[in-house]
């Protein structure tokens, strides 16, 4: 498990976060965001790209 797989679990941490508690986020004005739709939607992309990056990560380490 290299750096780059940690820092995947980190981000799927991260928006596993943003989509289950919206309004915790919402408090901390992360960028001005004003509705939690769109931190939920900013959830899912969280979560697609650290489920790429850990992919690539495990998939380098099979070649």
């Amino acid at each position: 498990m290299g750096p780059l797989s940690l820092i995947a679990i980190l981000g799927l941490i991260s928006g596993i976060i943003q989509i289950t508690y919206p309004d915790l986020f919402m408090k901390l004005h992360v960028q001005g965001t004003k509705n939690p739709k769109a931190v939920k939607l900013g959830g899912i992309i969280t979560i697609l790209v650290s489920i790429t990056l850990l992919f690539f990560d495990f998939w380098k380490d099979l070649f």
